[in-house]
């Protein structure tokens, strides 16, 4: 723990006031986080009073890098894989401080709880098979381009380009419906949120069978609401395991893995001559990890376990230089 006596001074110029929309699941921007820091020696403080600056991107540091040179120390932190694209736990400048790393590639998350439901569902088949469309949901923004790849290591981890290329497939295949924002008008069923976004979603669930679910980028442990949010609106997940760890806590053949899978042809076809007894086995499996999951998010207190993380880091920071190397879990399987 940081001296009781010499309390730090934090500035976050960050993720809630420099993205564009705010990060609700830093612990910067929250009152458990931050009393947690508080309590632990850590005071909120301006920019000139601080020992370490904290922002979601190295563009924001820069400007105070500049300003304050090696008087302070600098730390990115973020759980969104495209705000912070470093796999090394700091960034080292000619002529500049460096820059400590906190993100999903060093290690942020140890499993796959951080966004896992709260609450257990019951499965009901009856519901999940009755009045539904026997097509697929894809809820995403476009995103297509060379920009958004990604190369670690000679492998792309990207999987905006792959999403998009399916949900194009389905689209013209007449088997998937596009809900969100930035595609063609004639290509979208309508927006993917509105003013109550979650219910918004579940309602849009809740009419389909399958959901096209994928992360933006594949990496152990990144597992976000995508995947739990298909499970408890009864549809079935369609999602890309390889480079995850996500077989820690679903099973074979519950979920659709899309890596089985050679082109967006074959996964459709595949849809096409799926079973109401394969659909209900492979639901009900995903709906048993669902409730796994909630018992380790319970066992496992993934946000707490992240503060502690947090505070371990600044601890290091300005005490030692905070100088290490985070393991590097890309290649884990």
């Amino acid at each position: 723990m940081l001296q009781q006596n010499r309390p730090y001074d934090l500035i976050l110029r960050s993720l809630w006031l420099f993205f564009e929309v705010p990060l609700r699941y830093t612990p910067f921007t929250n009152a458990n986080g931050y009393a947690f820091f508080q309590a632990n020696g850590i005071a909120f403080s301006s920019p000139d009073d601080a020992d370490l600056i904290v922002s979601g991107t190295v563009k924001k540091l820069l400007t105070f890098m500049v300003r304050f040179g090696r008087k302070k120390h600098y730390l990115l932190w973020t759980i969104e894989p495209r705000f912070s694209q470093h796999f090394q736990a700091q960034i080292a400048y000619p002529l500049l401080p460096p820059v400590h790393v906190m993100n999903v590639y060093t290690g942020i998350f140890d499993n796959n709880y951080f966004f896992a439901p709260q609450q257990v569902i019951a499965p009901d088949m009856t519901q999940a098979l009755a009045g539904r469309k026997m097509s697929t949901a894809a809820l995403m923004t476009y995103r297509k381009g060379r920009q958004w790849r990604l190369i670690h290591r000679g492998r792309d981890l990207d999987l905006c380009n792959l999403r998009t290329d399916i949900a194009l497939h389905g689209y013209r295949r007449g088997c998937l419906d596009i809900y969100g924002k930035g595609w063609p008008e004639v290509v979208t069923v309508g927006p993917s949120t509105s003013k109550g976004r979650q219910q918004n979603k579940m309602a849009i669930l809740r009419q389909y069978r399958f959901n096209l679910c994928f992360e933006n980028t594949r990496w152990s442990y990144y597992c976000t609401e995508k995947i739990w949010d298909a499970i408890a609106a009864g549809c079935l997940p369609i999602y890309d395991g390889q480079g995850t760890q996500i077989y820690e806590d679903f099973p074979a053949h519950s979920f659709l893995d899309y890596s089985t899978f050679e082109t967006p042809a074959a996964l459709f076809d595949y849809l096409d001559t799926m079973t109401d007894d394969e659909f209900q086995v492979r639901l009900c499996r995903c709906v048993q990890a669902y409730n796994r999951a909630v018992q380790g998010r319970q066992r496992t207190q993934p946000r707490q376990a992240i503060l502690q993380k947090t505070l371990q880091r600044i601890n290091s920071i300005l005490q030692h230089g905070g100088s290490h190397r985070a393991p590097d879990l890309a290649l884990r399987q």
